[in-house]
């Protein structure tokens, strides 16, 4: 392989196999889910948690809550979308519910016939019964180009209600929510149903979600194993109030 000096060099490489749940969502092929949780800290030393997740199916809801909890009382938490190429726009409501104490309104799907609302589901209580509030600290989003569909519209939907800042790369720009059918030759058909726009009014298709703080791909960050993208977001969370 090649450095971000030029220097080629040689790298062994070991493959293990990744801890993750295997979902079935209709007619798609079998999907490959994780989350991930750990707790960091910015420059002067606060506590922040670090959740991530690869796609909105329904495995990772447990522990997305499970890590919001974890977290209730650290001083802020990062939300790592990036490489989350969505799934299930309706979890939208739970999650956003993790940072909201009231019902706002996330955005809409505009479609022929109908239009549905996408409002926050304020979580008031954990799984085991505990009664507790919506984390309000401050809150980053982290986005890249493969950031799309149901993870465009969470993080666009936060960001013009002005509850999350988002850094990273502007992302995919694939927002539009969409449904299947099986061809008679098997193939499956993937075909948009509607257009999501935000409650401030913004469509997202085609131009996807700008970050309010921009964080260039970096080749000698990544060779020295930095991540410029968390390491903004942290310092961001130093200046808030």
């Amino acid at each position: 392989m090649r450095s971000p000096s030029g220097t080629l060099r040689d790298e062994e490489v070991t493959r293990e196999r990744i801890s993750a749940e295997v979902v079935q969502l209709g007619n798609l092929p079998p999907l490959s889910v994780r989350a991930s949780s750990r707790r960091v800290q910015t420059p002067r030393r606060q506590s922040v948690g670090v959740i991530g997740f690869s796609a909105w199916m329904a495995a990772v809801a447990e522990p997305v809550a499970s890590a919001v909890d974890a977290f209730r009382n650290a001083r802020g938490i990062v939300v790592d979308l990036r490489g989350n190429f969505g799934g299930l726009v309706e979890m939208m409501r739970g999650v956003a519910g993790h940072f909201f104490s009231t019902p706002e309104l996330l955005g809409r799907i505009e479609m022929r016939s109908v239009t549905l609302e996408f409002r926050a589901n304020p979580r008031r209580s954990t799984a085991d019964g505990r009664p507790v509030e919506p984390y309000a600290g401050p809150l980053a989003l982290l986005v890249d180009e493969l950031t799309a569909s149901a993870s465009e519209c969470f993080v666009g939907g936060l960001q013009s209600l002005g509850r999350a800042r988002v850094f990273g790369r502007q992302t995919m720009g694939q927002a539009l929510p969409a449904s299947t059918r099986t061809l008679p030759n098997g193939d499956v058909l993937l075909y948009a149903i509607g257009d999501f726009v935000t409650s401030s009014g913004r469509r997202l298709e085609g131009s996807g979600v700008i970050p309010d703080t921009v964080v260039p791909l970096s080749a000698t960050a990544l060779g020295q194993g930095a991540d410029p993208v968390l390491e903004a977001a942290l310092a961001w969370i130093d200046t808030q109030p």
